[in-house]
């Protein structure tokens, strides 16, 4: 039967009602995804990863078509749907003939400037158009030709619920790399039973007392708000913000890694937790963060393409009598206890804690 837990007859009912005879497999959602979803069900700006990548090479690039079916036979997060609508819960849908869409462009007209300026209107209109999560094929990708020195740019669009960036790693190296290479895609059906062990692994979590672990380590935290970041409910655009180290300050930094022992994670998690504190004048403040979901040392998760993300929350406290070295200490001891309690949705921390803003 199918390898979703606690499936419903009624929802089963929906989801053969949307998909038929098409369904190979229906799966649980993972807690990353339910909050995803939960925040964004039709995917525009929030959660959209678009990837632009230049390669040069003298091999046919429309082989790529080819190469991407063989890949969707792999890799089931390509075939993928997450049903939800008029369910009492979301499910992954794995489809028998659902593929990826790939469209190659002959752009050998345009000059360079033109063709900048076709990619970025491109871009612009695709992330607008979005992914409808029940309907639309999970990943779009684009090649445009340029007919110059065999360089084509290849535009992926894919939603962060069905995509993580280890999976992007996997992906643009089996799909580019390994086609300059002229490396086959190996017929592999191991990815599935890995996804199976990983599920067994999620039910067997003591989901209680992670929830108890969250309770205490949130108690009496202030609920404080980041200027001008209250949600408006419209759409706006989601920009990236990239800061580079100048190399004194890496080292600075990594003097401070080999001072206190800890970890680069932990110094950045700290800083802006202490930025926040300036920020609103607290010396107590709780914010999210991503952890990656990957390390299961049970399961080769290395294998498994996907979104296994999920968001926890950190909390930072200062005091006047704590010096920079305990505070640093403390956090490199919570962020390791919470990654070891991190199978929650943050919705249900939410829940068990009372806080109902958002982290």
């Amino acid at each position: 039967m199918y390898m979703a837990h606690g499936l419903s007859q009624n929802d089963l009912k929906i989801i053969n009602e949307k998909y038929g005879e098409d369904i190979e497999d229906i799966l649980d959602i993972l807690p990353g995804q339910k909050w995803m979803l939960g925040i964004a069900d039709k995917v525009t700006n929030a959660f959209f990863v678009q990837s632009v990548i230049r390669i040069q090479t003298k091999k046919d690039i429309t082989l790529l078509a080819d190469r991407l079916e063989e890949m969707s036979v792999n890799h089931f997060n390509l075939r993928s749907a997450i049903a939800y609508r008029d369910q009492s819960a979301a499910y992954r849908v794995i489809l028998k003939s659902r593929r990826p869409k790939i469209e190659f462009i002959d752009v050998s007209r345009l000059s360079p400037e033109e063709l900048e300026e076709e990619i970025s209107a491109f871009r612009e209109a695709d992330r607008k158009r979005g992914f409808d999560l029940e309907k639309d094929p999970l990943m779009r990708i684009t090649v445009f030709m340029t007919g110059k020195d065999d360089i084509s740019v290849v535009v992926a669009s894919q939603p962060h619920i069905n995509y993580d960036e280890a999976s992007g790693i996997l992906m643009f190296k089996e799909l580019l790399i390994d086609h300059v290479l002229g490396i086959s895609v190996i017929k592999n059906d191991r990815e599935i039973e890995c996804f199976r062990d990983y599920s067994e692994k999620m039910q067997s979590v003591d989901k209680n007392s992670e929830l108890e672990y969250w309770k205490e380590l949130l108690a009496d935290s202030i609920r404080t708000y980041i200027p001008g970041r209250t949600a408006s409910g419209k759409d706006g655009d989601i920009r990236n913000y990239t800061v580079y180290l100048r190399d004194d300050e890496r080292k600075r930094i990594e003097r401070l890694q080999q001072r206190y022992k800890v970890t680069m994670n932990t110094i950045i998690q700290t800083a802006w937790g202490l930025y926040l504190h300036k920020l609103l004048g607290v010396e107590d403040a709780v914010f999210g963060t991503m952890c990656s979901g990957r390390n299961s040392t049970d399961v080769d998760m290395g294998k498994l393409m996907g979104c296994f993300v999920n968001v926890i929350p950190v909390r930072v406290r200062a005091s006047a009598d704590k010096t920079f070295s305990e505070l640093l200490h403390e956090m490199q001891m919570q962020i390791y206890s919470s990654m070891q309690m991190s199978h929650c949705c943050i919705d249900e921390i939410r829940e068990q804690t009372g806080c109902k803003d958002a982290v």
